[in-house]
């Protein structure tokens, strides 16, 4: 893809619906294959389908908001118990208060929330 683009400035949008449309349909053509020896041809081909529909729709989900790195590490001391309810946090005043993007004072307020030690 990158190889048709090289004098564009940026990829054309068709050119990601084309090479979406063939990872998806790649995706199913050679999972069908290798599960028609496993199973039977309809099993086969229900089972492609989920594969390769599956990555798909999973790539259309939304990312996670980007979360300053510091000062979240330092709230939570490195400990992955406390980094998921501070992200949680993060993410809840995020959508209450219909922000679009992290800052250390919101890190801030969600530690102040959850009561997770000194600062």
């Amino acid at each position: 893809m990158y190889a048709t683009a090289w004098r564009l400035p940026k990829i054309p949008f068709n050119a990601m619906e084309v090479l979406t449309f063939l990872h998806v349909w790649l995706a199913f053509l050679l999972a069908h294959m290798w599960l028609r020896g496993k199973t039977g041809g309809l099993a086969s081909a229900f089972g492609a389908a989920v594969f390769a529909y599956t990555g798909y729709i999973s790539g259309k989900s939304p990312p996670l908001p980007p979360c300053p790195p510091r000062p979240a590490i330092r709230i939570t001391g490195g400990s992955f118990r406390l980094l998921n309810p501070l992200l949680t946090q993060i993410e809840r005043i995020l959508e209450i208060n219909a922000l679009q993007q992290v800052t250390k004072a919101l890190v801030e307020a969600a530690r102040e929330s959850l009561v997770i030690g000194q600062a």
